[in-house]
């Protein structure tokens, strides 16, 4: 019968490299997420140069961010919680600022009560102005 000696070297080198292995770090667990997507209108067309703005329940801002040409968005770094709102707008097709024709004016996007828990992704679909006929 063949012994097996074992050095406490040996013992000690098998013993940190077994508590090395069982105590590696662990990932963080992260306080903030990331919203992304896409405005476009209801036939799917990107709308570009919008305002994305997530609100605050007193409405201040907690995030902002600009569609690019394809109307893609990202919120990066947004804390866990629950939010107001999510906004979107296109400045210069707002009514207000009369910068386009009133067939191509647009009022905004609002979606309501906005729980952040995980990444999302949040896909607004906005179009014109509906027309009043007048009598």
């Amino acid at each position: 019968m063949t012994k097996l000696i074992i050095s406490t070297t040996e013992v000690a080198i098998v013993l940190l490299f077994f508590i090395g292995c069982t105590n590696q770090k662990q990932p963080k667990e992260t306080n903030t997420i990331t919203i992304s997507g896409q405005v476009s209108d209801f036939e799917g067309n990107p709308i570009d140069s919008s305002v994305v703005q997530l609100m605050h329940q007193n409405f201040s801002v907690a995030g902002e961010t600009y569609t690019d040409k394809f109307g893609n968005y990202t919120l990066r770094d947004v804390e866990k919680g629950q939010y107001m709102a999510i906004y979107v707008i296109r400045p210069k097709e707002y009514p207000r600022a009369n910068a386009v024709s009133e067939e191509d004016m647009r009022l905004e996007f609002w979606a309501w009560n906005v729980i952040v828990d995980k990444d999302l992704t949040i896909n607004p679909r906005y179009h014109r102005l509906e027309r009043v006929h007048r009598i």
